[in-house]
């Protein structure tokens, strides 16, 4: 049938000097990899990147464009918890976990004033993370994303990724900004234990959820784990990538989980077997 419709198109452009070139590379093309993923080498490594790539990938860049265009941030940031649960299936596992976030620099600025002098600051946004650390893979996966104006509190960007209770029965390492009751309130109610370096500052209850938090804190294990997170926030700086000319708060946000997405893409890809 396939050689049959090869020799018709070729009698048709023959015949009538025109072919519908976008409909003849759509169909050729879904005809030989459908025949070399499938029917010759029978491979499913071979079927997916001829087959499933080859008309996924499209797909996935006609949705992130309509969704690019119309600033939904809530879409990306599913996309990190689903490449995330992906990521996670292909490690190790591990009960570590980290949390931190790290400021996104756009060009908008705004005046105020500061002690009766106006000043011009920028206005920046904030990208919070929860992540898995896998050391025997030498990998971190990203379970959790949320993306925020500068003016959300880090303590309550985690409160709010671990509210929906997708995250349990694992140990959160933290610094000192999340070193609120908020946190540790979030933390316990899902089985989760708090690791995070206190401040100095007096516990105001001692029914305080915070204080059974500081007295189970063990400094030597936040340093060993805290710091791996940074390969994240820190390689993602160190290539200019949180720094972004959009001037839309919406896109700006978007943007904040698409390059989140990137970091767990890349790790899939180097972990695949």
């Amino acid at each position: 049938y396939f050689t049959f419709w090869l020799f018709y198109q070729l009698f048709y452009y023959l015949k009538n000097k025109f072919i519908n070139l976008g409909k003849f590379l759509f169909l050729l093309f879904t005809a030989i990899t459908w025949y070399f993923g499938i029917v010759y080498f029978n491979s499913d490594i071979v079927f997916t990147a001829t087959n499933v790539i080859a008309h996924g990938v499209p797909y996935i860049a006609l949705i992130w464009v309509y969704v690019w265009k119309s600033g939904d941030s809530d879409y990306f940031l599913d996309l990190v918890e689903d490449t995330g649960a992906y990521l996670d299936r292909l490690l190790e596992y591990s009960d570590q976990y980290a949390i931190d976030s790290t400021a996104i620099t756009t060009p908008l600025k705004f005046e105020t004033v500061i002690n009766g002098k106006i000043v011009e600051e920028k206005i920046e946004f904030r990208s919070h993370i929860i992540a898995s650390l896998h050391l025997t893979d030498n990998a971190v996966c990203i379970r959790k994303a949320l993306s925020t104006t500068k003016q959300i509190a880090d303590c309550e960007g985690a409160r709010v990724m671990l509210a929906d209770g997708k995250i349990k029965d694992v140990t959160i390492h933290g610094d000192r900004g999340y070193d609120i009751e908020r946190v540790y309130q979030a933390c316990y109610e899902n089985n989760i234990k708090p690791n995070i370096r206190p401040r100095d500052y007096n516990i105001i209850s001692y029914e305080s959820k915070r204080l059974l938090g500081i007295t189970e804190y063990n400094d030597a294990s936040r340093k060993r784990y805290r710091g791996i997170i940074e390969t994240i926030f820190g390689g993602l700086t160190n290539a200019g990538l949180l720094i972004t000319r959009l001037k839309k708060d919406a896109k700006i946000l978007a943007y904040g989980a698409i390059i989140l997405i990137r970091h767990n893409l890349l790790s899939i890809v180097r972990n695949m077997h």
